[in-house]
């Protein structure tokens, strides 16, 4: 996807805070803003990615979704905090919710090698931000961290709750969709998405299992306690 196509769709997604009310209606779907797939893109009637044109239009709305939180995790500060709240509010929450409630939406969800594929990107660019953001200092002979800070912790505290939080949304998602069966199942293995979740998992245990080193106010302790609990979630 390109910036500019990117940055437009911010934009208007910033003017339209209703944009999930307005694809939830089937009666009208012709005045929804996102564009259900042209028939020359759709799946064969007999494929596993079979969907109509609400559901679809949530796919979409999901891998837009995706599309900011990478440009975001790549590259800190690109994209507005508040277009960033404003996405977890309306497109992430959706989400969730419609993979609680919606069979159809975790079908159409979970049988996307796209939306799989989009979130193994996610989590390829999200794992080294928590890490450089956890970590520190970089050793300038291995390229590597000396392993997790306190200090570096509290610094960034802000932002790695809130990231923490938009990840785990996303994997009780995941989590939800997975349920749908083997087909699904087996497109999450083929991109590799099992593996990037470990990677999560174990960055989180390396993050939780040192101990606070701050010399730092019982304030900063506790924003570090903030995140080692993010962690364990």
């Amino acid at each position: 996807m390109s910036t500019k196509y990117f940055k437009d769709y911010i934009n208007a997604a910033e003017d339209y805070q209703n944009f999930p009310k307005a694809i939830s209606r089937p009666e009208s779907p012709q005045k929804t803003l996102l564009k259900v797939m042209p028939a020359s893109e759709s799946p064969s009637p007999g494929g596993v990615e079979a969907r109509d044109g609400i559901t679809d239009a949530h796919v979409v709305q999901l891998r837009l979704l995706f599309t900011a939180w990478i440009s975001y995790f790549r590259s800190l500060g690109y994209i507005k905090e508040s277009t960033m709240d404003m996405l977890d509010r309306t497109v992430c929450k959706k989400s969730i919710e419609l993979s609680v409630k919606d069979p159809k939406a975790r079908e159409a969800i979970g049988t996307s090698e796209k939306v799989w594929s989009d979130l193994v990107d996610l989590f390829r660019v999200a794992n080294p931000s928590l890490e450089q953001r956890s970590y520190g200092p970089l050793d300038p002979v291995t390229a590597g961290y000396d392993g997790p800070s306190s200090n570096v912790i509290v610094t960034n505290s802000l932002t790695l709750l809130k990231d923490l939080t938009r990840l785990d949304s996303i994997l009780s998602m995941a989590r939800n969709v997975l349920t749908t069966g083997e087909k699904v199942q087996n497109l999450a293995a083929q991109v590799g998405f099992d593996r990037e979740v470990c990677a999560m998992i174990n960055l989180c245990i390396k993050i939780t299992a040192r101990g606070y080193d701050g010399d730092g106010t019982s304030v900063e302790e506790d924003r570090w306690q903030g995140v080692i609990n993010g962690c364990k979630c």
